[in-house]
């Protein structure tokens, strides 16, 4: 062989052991790669896992105390311009002309005194149902962002058995209040009637009925509890009790929050 073609051999072999090389390193590289960015992706994911339960848990407490607003607001003491009921049809006694005798005027006294009483239940009741209505939006709400926090693992329980009897109660509580306001305003009705139009029996009491029917189906709310609030910043016992039953709501998703943060 002549001397030539060894060394161009030779010089073939290196070139095609550089090539081996060359091809082996790309696909190290090529591996390398690929870990480094499937790790990265598990990174990344599990980071926006958690950014992502995190923010269920944040929803989730976030809707759970503006409903406790909305259950506190309930009885705020003070009528807001949005929820004075403008087309209420409350009901007056034309004054008595002048000259009238006294007696006239005391008759008229007392026919506006039992109208008062309607007109106060009329208002009592449409600015119940008001708040309730946006009371419920707000519970709705929060059963939609249980659903969310069940979905992600955050919260197992699947109803708020707890608090749907603690809105039944407050419901009840309501009923019977108005209730109470009827029988004063047939009170005061049967009051004017002459003696010989009175019944000689004491009428059926609407609150007696409606505190048997909510003991049978257990929604009678606790005596202690009150649909009046004189005070904005008074802590009664419905209040008392209502917090209990939010924070206990509250604690498993609190806890998750600062273990994950």
């Amino acid at each position: 062989m002549h001397p030539a073609d060894e060394v161009l051999g030779g010089l073939q072999a290196v070139f095609k052991s550089l090539d081996d090389v060359s091809g082996f390193l790309a696909v190290l590289v090529a591996v390398v790669t690929s870990i480094a960015a499937f790790r990265q992706l598990r990174v990344w994911r599990e980071e926006t896992a958690g950014k992502t339960n995190y923010q269920v848990a944040l929803n989730y407490r976030r809707s759970l105390f503006q409903l406790h607003d909305a259950i506190v607001d309930l009885r705020y003491p003070v009528v807001r311009p949005n929820e004075v009921n403008k087309d209420c049809d409350e009901k007056h006694e034309p004054t008595p002309e002048p000259g009238s005798s006294q007696d006239e005027w005391d008759a008229y006294g007392d026919r506006q005194c039992v109208n008062d009483l309607e007109n106060e239940l009329k208002r009592k009741r449409w600015l119940i149902n008001l708040r309730w209505a946006e009371m419920m939006t707000k519970y709705r709400v929060f059963q939609d962002q249980l659903l969310e926090a069940r979905v992600h693992g955050i919260r197992e329980d699947r109803f708020c058995v707890e608090l749907d009897v603690f809105l039944n109660k407050v419901s009840g509580m309501f009923r019977l209040r108005f209730a109470e306001m009827q029988d004063n305003v047939w009170d005061a009705r049967e009051a004017l009637k002459p003696e010989k139009e009175k019944r000689v029996t004491p009428p059926l009491r609407i609150a007696d009925s409606e505190r048997a029917l909510l003991q049978q189906v257990g929604r009678l709310p606790p005596e202690e509890w009150s649909t009046e609030k004189s005070e904005i910043l008074d802590v009664d016992q419905l209040e008392i009790d209502l917090k209990a039953e939010i924070d206990r709501l509250d604690a498993p998703v609190r806890q998750y929050m600062l273990e994950h943060r």
